[in-house]
C-alpha cells in the first residue's frame, strides 16, 4: 500500500512565512507594519491577523524581511 509523504512527516512544520510576492499558499495581501510594503500571507495567518484586528489590536504585528533584518542590525549595534 502506498502512502503519501505527509503521512511520514506529519509533524514537519511547513514554511508558510509571509513572502513579498503571491504564491499558491500565500495569496492574501497585507502591509508591513513598519514600512507599509506589500506582503502575502497564507489563509491561517490572514485569519489570525483579522481576528487580532477585530479584538482591537491597533498595531500591525506583520513585519517584512527587510524591516526585520534592519531591526536586528540596529539591535546588534546598540
Amino acid at each position: 500500500m502506498q502512502r503519501i509523504r505527509s503521512e511520514f512527516q506529519f509533524d514537519r512544520d511547513l514554511d508558510t512565512a509571509p513572502t513579498a510576492f503571491a504564491t499558491a499558499e500565500n495569496r492574501f495581501k497585507f502591509r508591513c507594519g513598519m514600512c507599509g510594503g506589500p506582503m502575502f500571507v497564507d489563509e491561517a495567518l490572514k485569519n489570525k491577523l483579522e481576528k487580532a484586528r477585530e479584538e482591537g489590536l491597533d498595531e500591525n504585528p506583520l513585519v517584512c524581511g527587510e524591516c526585520e533584518s534592519e531591526f536586528q542590525e540596529d539591535d546588534r549595534s546598540a
